[in-house]
């Protein structure tokens, strides 16, 4: 396989800017009962400390770094099963940590999770089936 090509791999680095832009797009709010009074002004910056923002933070640093290396090196299984994981994080993170009740930013993690896993999921049957074809045309 040829590095920088494949698909799964664009897509999953697409969707990680997405995450790391869209709790500044939405507006996240600190917490559920403030949830009518967006804190986005320029007066305040306690959005950023949401829980639902740093964890949008963190993993979609991480989803970037794996889709960079996974683009790097297509044939590397590892970054597909570290992407299956992040993309399950992404699903329950609104449950665990507390920020169901905004909206916008649990909507954005559960399909963005749903689209990792599925994407991680692909290339992970795609690279094992090249593998498999090449081990019986090697015999």
């Amino acid at each position: 396989m040829k590095p920088w090509t494949k698909l799964q791999d664009w897509s999953t680095l697409v969707l990680g800017v997405i995450l790391f832009l869209a709790p500044v797009v939405y507006g996240t709010y600190e917490t559920a009962a403030n949830a009518s009074k967006c804190l986005t002004t320029n007066a305040s910056t306690a959005w950023f400390f949401a829980p639902g923002t740093l964890d949008a933070g963190i993993v979609s640093i991480v989803l970037i770094a794996v889709s960079l290396w996974a683009l790097v090196r297509p044939g590397a299984l590892v970054t597909e099963w570290v992407r299956i994981v992040l993309g399950a994080w992404l699903f329950f993170a609104p449950w665990i940590l507390g920020f169901v009740a905004i909206g916008a930013l649990a909507w954005t993690a559960w399909i963005i999770g749903i689209l990792v896993v599925a994407l991680a999921i692909w290339k992970l049957l795609e690279v094992r089936s090249l593998q498999m074809h090449t081990k019986a045309t090697s015999i």
